[in-house]
Formats: structure tokens, sequence, C-alpha cells
């Protein structure tokens, strides 16, 4: 006997492929970006206080009153200025003998100077932002409105510096109404853009 046996196979078809995504150009959402299924997260925007913009700067306010000053400051004032321009009024003779920075450290560079009168029983914070070039910040007494200190040849009661930093702040306390010279030094060879600024309470 012979037997004759008939497999039946099933034939399958094929899935469809999925239809695709439509996609509409880029989506951002909270600085985060999609672009066809990739995430990349996006910096957020600088919020510094100076940007590299004010390193292009190549001149300064020139000298206004006595020979070393350039203007004045006040409680919750700030400026931006820099060296480039400035007077040689700072220099180590007047910063060693008024114990300001260490001895034979090079301040030789252009300076800036600006008067701040402090109010008794005030406290005043000054800050220096320079991030150009590393600069110094000084403040010193000086109660002459007519002229400036020179040399050693002086009589400072009191002087607070910070030297050659991108960043510093000097806190400044008096029990009786006291003027300062605030300025803005370096070392030789070095001229840079910089923001000074006050608050007090």
């Amino acid at each position: 006997m012979i037997l004759f046996l008939t497999v039946a196979c099933s034939s399958s078809t094929p899935a469809a492929p999925a239809p695709e995504r439509a996609t509409s150009g880029t989506e951002t959402t909270s600085g985060t970006e999609t672009t066809s299924g990739t995430e990349t997260t996006t910096a957020a925007p600088s919020t510094s206080v100076l940007g590299a913009s004010i390193c292009s700067e190549t001149a300064g306010a020139p000298a206004a009153g006595p020979s070393c000053l350039t203007g004045t400051l006040s409680c919750g004032q700030s400026l931006t200025d820099t060296t480039e321009g400035g007077t040689m009024a700072g220099d180590a003779d007047l910063y060693e003998s008024a114990f300001c920075f260490p001895p034979h450290d090079d301040h030789g560079g252009p300076d800036r100077f600006y008067a701040f009168d402090l109010a008794a029983r005030q406290t005043a914070w000054v800050s220096l932002d320079s991030p150009c070039s590393d600069l110094s910040l000084v403040a010193l007494s000086w109660p002459d409105e007519q002229s400036c200190p020179v040399g050693r040849a002086h009589t400072i009661a009191v002087c607070e510096g910070k030297e050659l930093v991108d960043e510093a702040e000097l806190k400044l306390w008096t029990k009786n109404e006291r003027r300062y010279l605030i300025g803005v030094d370096g070392p030789a060879g070095t001229a840079a853009a910089f923001e000074l600024g006050v608050r007090c309470e």
C-alpha cells in the first residue's frame, strides 16, 4: 500500500513597515534640543557681568581732577574702565610705604584712581572684576581733595590691597567719615579693562 501525504504549509505575509513619524524641523523645550530622535542639551546663556568684548577697549577716560584721579565712586555705583591711558601715580614707593602690598611687587603698569567718600560707621564692599588680565585693587585713605599722594612723601593712615587677581573685594569700615582713593593697578607692560563696584550698608 502506498500512502500519499500532503502537507499544507501556511504562508505568512510580511508585516508592513510602521509608518514614519513626521517631524517638523527642530523641537526645543526648556533648553533641550531634539533633532531626528537625537537629544542635545544646549548651554545656558552666559550671565557674566563682563563679556569678552570689553577686552578690546583700548582707552579709558582721561584723568579729571588732581593728577591721579580719573573720577569718583559712590555707594551703589559700578563702572567699566581700562588702565590703558591711565596715570603712573601708583608705584612701589607709594604702596610699600603705606603697607598696601608686600615689598618689591611689580605695579609698574598704568593705573586708575577714583575718589570715594565713606560715611561714619558705614561698611562698604569694593569689588574688582578684571577678566582680561590680573590686576590689583587698592583702597588708601587720603583726605586732601586737591592733591594725590606721591612716592613716600605722604602720611597714609589706612591702606588695603589685593594684588594681581581676576576678582577681588575689599571691605572698608570707618568710625568717622573718611575719604579713600580706590585704585586699580597692574604690572609693567600690562593694561586691561575692568569693572569696579561699590555696595554699602
